[in-house]
Order: structure tokens, then sequence, then C-alpha cells
């Protein structure tokens, strides 16, 4: 289905909120690109990459919701000469969008959520325990993201029907889910891993989170239907079904390893470790990347578990 935005290209709230974020974030980097006045350089350079960052990342949650590029740019446009928000800004007429294209793009937020949730079953059974701040580490994502989906979801205030059977527990609609997992070699497994709790990964979430904060959206003003599991909740369901489906058995990593299951899995482990002889995640600098470690910021987002 697709259509305009709004009507007479009058934003809604949320895409008024997010170009305010936009131009704001514009402005301050207009503001800083001279360079430092009265700060030490590290700390500008580290303002700056930080702002850069935050930039794109808002412009590409915008684009997200609907928010149409002429109105970005008008926003960049106006934040480029430093001019921040005042709430009396003129928009264009709004081409039309195509809302199919909207939901496709949630929907790869919903299936990276039920990613995180397989890799995270399947490496803990694996490996062992995972340690404190790589485990606080991915327990942050998680949240993170389940709060992207559960705000970009209220915000399309998308209907029971578009979500059907996207938001499960069940052990069966687990199945396929944890089937794709238990079949990765390990090698394959840790960079999954890797990919979901680098620290530009839960960085870059806070900020896009921060973002749909700021642009009034409200996980408390949702339909039942429009929020995913808690993750605590898709954590225990994915247990329950792994252990249920008999998962915890080493052979189908091993198999893609050329060898007998317990030594397949201990020579991966440690050549993804350097060649660690701990065999467990000790050690493991699984994630570690401060690239822009400025567009972390303390989040006000409430945890979903509570």
């Amino acid at each position: 289905m697709t259509g305009p935005v709004s009507d007479g290209g009058a934003a809604d709230a949320v895409q008024l909120g997010m170009l305010k974020v936009i131009q704001n974030v514009t402005a301050d980097l207009a503001q800083l690109a001279d360079g430092p006045s009265g700060g030490e350089l590290k700390m500008w350079r580290n303002n700056l990459r930080g702002l850069s960052v935050a930039s794109q990342l808002v412009e590409d949650q915008a684009r997200a919701l609907g928010v149409p590029d002429t109105w970005i740019a008008v926003a960049k446009n106006a934040g480029n000469t430093g001019t921040r928000w005042t709430g009396g800004e003129s928009l264009p007429p709004a081409a039309a969008v195509d809302r199919e294209q909207l939901l496709a793009h949630l929907r790869e937020q919903v299936a990276l959520l039920y990613d995180m949730t397989a890799t995270h079953t399947v490496c803990v059974d694996r490996f062992g325990a995972v340690p404190g701040d790589l485990a606080d580490r991915f327990r942050a994502h998680l949240r993170l993201q389940w709060a992207r989906v559960a705000m970009v979801a209220i915000a399309l205030d998308v209907t029971e029907t578009e979500v059907a059977g996207w938001w499960f527990t069940s052990s069966d609609a687990w199945g396929s889910v944890l089937a794709s997992t238990r079949e990765q070699a390990v090698s394959q497994l840790l960079k999954r891993w890797r990919t979901h709790t680098k620290t530009t990964a839960v960085s870059d979430a806070r900020v896009r989170v921060e973002a749909l904060n700021m642009a009034g959206i409200s996980v408390s003003d949702a339909a039942t239907h429009q929020l995913p599991p808690r993750p605590g909740e898709l954590i225990t369901a994915a247990e329950t079904a792994w252990r249920s489906s008999g998962g915890t058995s080493a052979t189908g990593i091993a198999s893609d390893q050329g060898t007998d299951g317990d030594t397949a899995i201990s020579d991966a482990v440690d050549t993804a470790l350097g060649g660690s002889t701990n065999r467990s995640w000790q050690g493991e600098d699984l994630g570690t990347d401060t690239t822009h470690d400025a567009a972390e910021q303390a989040s006000s987002t409430a945890d979903p578990d509570l």
C-alpha cells in the first residue's frame, strides 16, 4: 500500500520531532566545523566524530519513519547555517512514501532482534557463561533493539494484520530461527556475536533510540499488538526451544569443522581467541570497537524488562 506521509505536506508530531533532532544536530556540527575553541583538540575531534555519526544515524532513522528526503534536506540546510529548530519551520509538500517499504525495513529489524537472541542462546550453550562486561553489552544492545522495533512500530501505527506472525515465543516458531544458527561453524557464530556486541553497535543503537525518544515516541502509548515480546521473554523462549530441540548437542556446529565435536569447537574457539589455551569466553575481546565512543551517551530509555 502506498500513500502520502501527510495531507498537504503537513508533518505529524513524530516527523517534526525527528526533523528537530536532525536540524539541531546539524547546527551543532556547523558550530564545531571551524575547529576547537577553548577546548582540547582531542575532545573536539571526538565531539565532531560523535556528532557526525549521530547525524547520519538520525537521518537514517527518520527515513525509516517515512520522513521525506525533501523535509530532511530543509532541516539540514537550516542546521548548516547554525540555526536550531524553532517549531515555525515551513515544509514543502511531501512526496508519496511506500508504506510497504517502511514495513519491510521494520521487519528486517524484527529479524535482527530474533537473530541476536538466537546467537546469544547458542553461544552460551557452546562456550559457557558470557563474562560480565560482554554480557552487559549484549543485554544493553538487545534492550535498545527491542526499543527501536517497538518505537518504530508505534510511530508507523502498525496494524494487527501488518505484524501478524512477527512476534512469537513458542518453541515451534523458534525452531526455524534456531535451526540456521545450529548449523553455523564456530567461526561464523563468533562473527555474528561480534556483529551484535561491538561497542559501535551498542552506541549506534543508543543514538537511534535517543532520537526516537526525543521525537516524542513513548512505548507506553503502544497498542498491545505493536510490542514485541520483552527481551527477557525472548531469551527464555529461545533457551527453552533450544533445549527441547536437542540443540545442546555440539554436532551441528562441529560438523562444519571436519573433525570430532569437542576438538572442533575447542580449536575454532582458540583460533577466534587468538590462540588462547583458555577455551572459554575469558580473555576474548569480542566486539570491542571504540571507533566513535563519543556518540555513546547515557540512555534515558526505560528497561523494557521492568
